[in-house]
């Protein structure tokens, strides 16, 4: 395609609270995931934030500059562990701070989100103003349910499918994901990868909606 159909901001908003288990199988996804993005400040940006009971950028949009520099980067974050899973603090710090132009997002590009989460949040009474708050500002959302931690209980996953699911753009089931476990991260990628480069297909207008050519 020509130059600018190549362009996304995506911000990928991993939990990395103590559930998550084995943190390489998370790092293998993004390993996976990332490798298949041509990476560059004229191409797609890539920023990563992880979150458990506070929220870090691991690095910003306008960070690296080139799909390699990117997986080494991010085959060294570590899991960061946290009793908690904030994950509309989480979200809604991306939206916030890792989509400004301060950290490298740029103006009249599509910006993406993956939020990547293995448990109910603990501040789900502030989900939805989030995620409102995300449409709002046009952030398409990729949402991945690991079901790992509740299977390994033997607990019910039917709530926490839900939350997770209306954090995803609609139509949901082009956006929302859920895995068995946190091995099968890796599963999901190829279709993962085909839908958030789909979008590169439809254009922005400078009000930041969607325009189809």
């Amino acid at each position: 395609g020509s130059e600018c159909s190549t362009q996304l901001d995506i911000v990928i908003v991993l939990d990395g609270s103590n559930s998550i288990y084995p943190w390489d199988s998370v790092t293998a996804f993004l390993n996976d995931l990332l490798k298949r993005m041509d990476i560059g400040p004229k191409q797609t940006q890539v920023g990563i934030v992880q979150y458990g009971e506070n929220v870090t950028h691991e690095f910003n949009l306008n960070k690296y500059s080139s799909t390699e520099e990117v997986l080494v980067a991010a085959k060294k974050i570590v899991q960061r562990g946290g009793r908690q899973t904030m994950t509309a603090l989480g979200t809604d710090t991306a939206r916030k701070e890792a989509f400004t132009e301060a950290r490298g997002a740029r103006r009249g590009v599509k910006k993406v989100m993956v939020i990547v989460t293995d448990g109910e949040s603990h501040d789900n009474h502030r989900l939805k103003k989030v995620i409102q708050d995300c449409e709002d500002e046009n952030i398409q959302r990729f949402s991945i349910a690991i079901l790992g931690s509740y299977n390994r209980g033997n607990l019910s996953t039917e709530k926490f499918v839900e939350e997770i699911k209306s954090i995803a753009s609609e139509p949901t089931e082009k956006h929302f994901f859920n895995v068995s476990d946190e091995l099968a991260l890796v599963t999901i990628v190829k279709t993962l990868g085909e839908r958030i480069f789909a979008l590169e297909a439809t254009a922005v207008d400078s009000s930041g909606r969607i325009v189809t050519d």
